[in-house]
């Protein structure tokens, strides 16, 4: 006879405390978590954001260490924003490099997760785009994802999924901001030494004031980039009735710039937007001769990958691509066709190889995770409203 739901309950309320002892950070959160017993669940546990789902018959194969584990992976999930930030990306293979992402912080915490867990460290730090990214053509992890997508909740290696988020758009940004809440609370609570440090680095970027991009933007692309000079060919007026023979001061044009942006689906439409926003905002003003946007992954798009724009022109960004990454073929592109670029703005997740040498000209990276390019400027990009 399998267990009843009120078993059920109680055996998840055992291992949350087992995890309060373990870790209480994780136990703090998810006790802010309803509980939900769902004997058709499709995996052995699972979350949308604001619920925890457990299957009752495959959570009882589980010792308490190991759900109390579990119950900390799917508020991993929740606090790292996986639920909400999967967008066009194939779920199965999605929840596998959020799963590469947190159980090696998990294990280094000093959690007993069930056997047959993805774990490998080269994933640790990284986010879970990068990782899919990774991941996705790779045949191992396809093989995985087919057999997550047939018999969900059966596959040991398997310990949670993220269901589909309740509610609107701007009732997910409610939750996401509430949960942000809820993390620097349950951390501020924590003795010293007992907040894992994974999640004390996702406080300080919490706490760190986002770059204002409008301002970046125009200050890399007008403040810094300043075209006047002096001219002596044109005298200044003002002086010449006091017999004085100076240089007027005359303003160039800027030549041209380069927008890259990275398609490998790194970059969130909402990034993507909000990016847009702000560079066609400055570029009203900076008003370069020429604005080539090029579109590329692991290469340029065959079709559509190179974009010029003149002043007056609104860049539309429409990305062509959704392979890997590869940060040295618009430059190259850039060098073999001798584009008189001033600067350059890169809008990518920085995870991909560079070019060996830097170009010539300034480049701003603006990234959507916290790595930091080898050469030029590197900001990374926090959409308001956004963790």
């Amino acid at each position: 006879m399998g267990e009843t739901e009120h078993d059920t309950l109680q055996r998840v309320a055992r291992a949350r405390t087992k995890l309060l002892f373990a870790q209480p950070f994780y136990a703090l959160l998810a006790m802010q978590m309803d509980v939900q017993v769902k004997a058709d669940l499709p995996a052995p546990a699972g979350t949308d954001g604001e619920r925890l789902y457990v299957q009752p018959d495959a959570i009882a194969k589980w010792t308490l260490p190991q759900l109390a584990a579990v119950l900390a992976h799917e508020v991993e999930h929740v606090i790292r924003g996986h639920v909400w930030r999967r967008q066009h990306r194939q779920a199965s293979l999605w929840n596998i490099a959020g799963d590469l992402v947190i159980n090696w912080d998990l294990k280094q915490a000093g959690l007993t997760l069930p056997d047959g867990c993805l774990l490998e460290q080269k994933y640790a730090g990284m986010t879970a785009e990068a990782v899919y990214d990774k991941i996705r053509d790779d045949a191992k992890y396809q093989r995985l994802a087919q057999a997550l997508d047939e018999a969900m909740g059966r596959a040991a290696w398997h310990v949670g999924d993220m269901l589909e988020p309740q509610g609107s758009a701007g009732e997910q940004q409610s939750q996401q901001q509430q949960w942000e809440g809820r993390v620097k609370a349950a951390a501020a609570g924590m003795p010293p030494g007992k907040t894992p440090g994974h999640i004390t680095e996702l406080l300080d970027r919490m706490r760190k004031p986002p770059v204002d991009l409008p301002a970046l933007l125009e200050r890399f692309l007008i403040t810094d980039r300043c075209f006047d000079d002096y001219d002596w060919t044109y005298p200044n007026r003002n002086y010449l009735a006091q017999g004085l023979y100076l240089p007027s001061l005359r303003g160039e044009v800027m030549p041209a710039i380069g927008v890259f942006v990275d398609t490998s689906g790194s970059v969130s439409t909402q990034e993507l937007e909000y990016f847009a926003g702000c560079l066609n905002a400055v570029l009203t003003r900076a008003k370069p001769k020429r604005t080539y946007v090029v579109y590329c992954d692991a290469e340029i798009a065959k079709q559509g990958g190179v974009q010029e724009y003149t002043p007056g022109q609104e860049i539309d960004f429409r990305p062509v691509g959704r392979g890997g990454t590869d940060f040295r073929p618009p430059f190259a592109r850039a060098a073999r066709e001798g584009w008189p670029l001033a600067a350059a703005i890169y809008l990518t997740d920085l995870e991909g190889p560079f070019p060996d040498r830097e170009p010539d000209y300034p480049v701003l990276w603006v990234a959507t995770s916290k790595a930091k390019a080898p050469w030029g400027e590197t900001h990374e990009l926090v959409v308001p409203g956004r963790a």
